[in-house]
């Protein structure tokens, strides 16, 4: 992935892309550097939502586009998934990395919230998936 130069200083109240970042001015940064990067978006009508929960799906979908990853077809055999669902090869991504697992044998729930144990799971799965190792 090649290094996109972003001007975060240049960004007020008037040129933000989410106008609901007030009283989180400490995340702002990091918020719209994501959505430059097309690694996280908001809801709709330049809502981000900073206070809402993320659910398995979004996190799915986040990390992968953040890790630069292709979807490459990948497959999963989750029963509650299909190739039609917008997080699916996300997903099948994280699964083949062995990064992620479902919640039981045959089931992702991918509107489940993410707990921050959940979170700090995945990041270390995919960093030692990635050769990285964290002691």
């Amino acid at each position: 992935m090649t290094p996109v130069p972003v001007y975060l200083h240049l960004l007020n109240e008037e040129t933000a892309f989410y106008k609901d970042l007030e009283g989180f001015g400490w995340a702002a940064d990091a918020i719209n550097a994501l959505y430059i990067r097309q690694i996280a978006k908001g809801k709709d009508n330049g809502i981000f939502a900073p206070a809402d929960g993320v659910t398995r799906a979004e996190l799915s979908k986040m990390l992968v586009k953040a890790m630069g990853s292709d979807y490459n077809n990948q497959k999963t055999d989750f029963s509650d998934l299909s190739t039609d669902m917008w997080y699916y090869e996300p997903v099948a991504i994280l699964e083949k990395l062995g990064s992620y697992d479902g919640i039981c044998d045959t089931e992702f729930l991918a509107n489940t919230p993410v707990s921050r144990k959940e979170v700090c799971m995945l990041i270390k799965n995919i960093f030692e998936a990635n050769g990285v190792f964290i002691k």
